[in-house]
């Protein structure tokens, strides 16, 4: 099931009896309001009935459509817009078997994103969870990200990626290792309001995104923070924050 279900990395959920079929998503395509996408192939695998959607030139794998049974219901996990996680019937998508060893390239991401909004702004829809990082967005919520990172905003953080905080203070994300095979974690010491750890986080998600995977200590300095150390753990998995003055 190389490219299909196996290796989703979106999930969109519908209110049930909702989840769009073949038919449904051919009559979708002519006003599909991003990038749009074309049905190149369609099958059954098992229960699931799935189609080979390209979009930006890239091939990608819808699972569960209408036709056949939903796709596994996602664990639940961090919430975006939403005040629960609703019930109902999954579809998943996923990058084609061609491409799914670069699935965390960015034109790879950039596209699925794209493509998922498409499915977001679909009658029925009730929910999207990114997978690696486990967040479930409010389809309106999801589709604004998308717009705003595709059309050349800052990477969306909060939803592609969370800050978790954990019982002793620290905070970690969740899903950056996606992207780059580390994780941040910032330290319950410093005498800062959430918010403002928050904030830290994201902006040096963003930073890392951007740089890549971090193979040795490196200083950051962003407007309005104490400059931070930023160390890889032994194993090069964790990168651990540390403040090089006053957090102020």
């Amino acid at each position: 099931m190389t490219g299909r279900a196996s290796d989703a990395l979106l999930a969109v959920v519908f209110a049930s009896g909702e989840r769009p079929s073949l038919a449904n998503l051919d009559a979708w395509r002519p006003i599909a309001s991003m990038r749009g996408f074309s049905i190149t192939h369609s099958a059954q695998d098992g229960t699931l009935v799935w189609a080979e959607l390209l979009a930006n030139g890239l091939a990608f794998d819808c699972s569960g459509l209408a036709d056949g049974a939903a796709a596994a219901f996602p664990a639940a996990g961090p919430r975006l817009g939403l005040e629960r996680i609703p019930l109902g019937e999954t579809l998943t998508l996923a990058p084609g078997p061609h491409i799914v060893s670069g699935a965390n390239l960015p034109p790879v991401v950039r596209a699925l994103i794209g493509l998922g909004a498409e499915f977001a702004a679909m009658p029925g829809a009730a929910a999207v969870c990114w997978l690696p990082s486990g967040c479930w967005m409010a389809p309106a919520y999801f589709v604004r990200i998308a717009e705003d990172w595709l059309a050349g905003g800052a990477f969306p953080a909060l939803g592609l990626t969370m800050l978790n905080r954990l019982a002793d203070g620290r905070i970690e994300t969740q899903g950056l290792k996606f992207f780059i095979g580390q994780e941040i974690e910032l330290p319950a010491e410093v005498a800062l309001s959430a918010d403002r750890m928050a904030q830290i986080g994201i902006r040096l998600i963003n930073e890392l995104i951007v740089r890549g995977p971090l193979a040795e200590t490196h200083a950051f300095a962003f407007d309005g923070f104490a400059p931070i150390k930023v160390e890889p753990s032994p194993d090069g998995r964790i990168l651990k924050v540390a403040f090089l003055a006053d957090a102020g």
